[in-house]
């Protein structure tokens, strides 16, 4: 796959209007991502796919729980950055309770969470899918 160059990432910023944005793969760091969010807030965006994307951190799951009151569908499959605790952020969100698809398979820091499903769907209830990767 081929990358999106640096300017490019930066100009996802002036993309305010997004209502979906699939980043899958992407060697993308925390500030382009942080800078588009923060410019579109409060988000449109209803579907948002940060699949192998790992570079993102924490920082990232805090803005979107900040940020995308209306987000519906989330990937964060196989980063091993995530946390626990941006997990239990996101969820205590609005952006939490709006999610009704969420991934988090993969994500080592992210136990119990990204394990057990039993966890996850006593964290997100609103959430009716999450495998969204197959």
């Amino acid at each position: 796959m081929a990358q999106l160059s640096p300017q490019a990432f930066r100009a996802l910023k002036r993309l305010v209007w997004l209502e979906e944005l699939d980043l899958c793969g992407c060697r993308v760091q925390d500030g382009p991502v942080v800078e588009f969010l923060e410019a579109a807030a409060p988000s449109r965006l209803h579907t948002l796919n940060l699949t192998w994307c790992p570079d993102l951190t924490d920082v990232v799951v805090q803005t979107i729980a900040k940020t995308c009151p209306v987000l519906s569908w989330l990937s964060l499959f196989g980063n091993m950055n995530y946390t626990a605790a941006a997990l239990e952020t996101l969820a205590a969100s609005q952006c939490g309770s709006s999610l009704r698809a969420l991934d988090v398979r993969g994500l080592t820091k992210a136990l119990p969470y990204s394990l057990e499903t039993e966890a996850l769907r006593k964290l997100f209830p609103s959430v009716t899918c999450i495998e969204l990767h197959h």
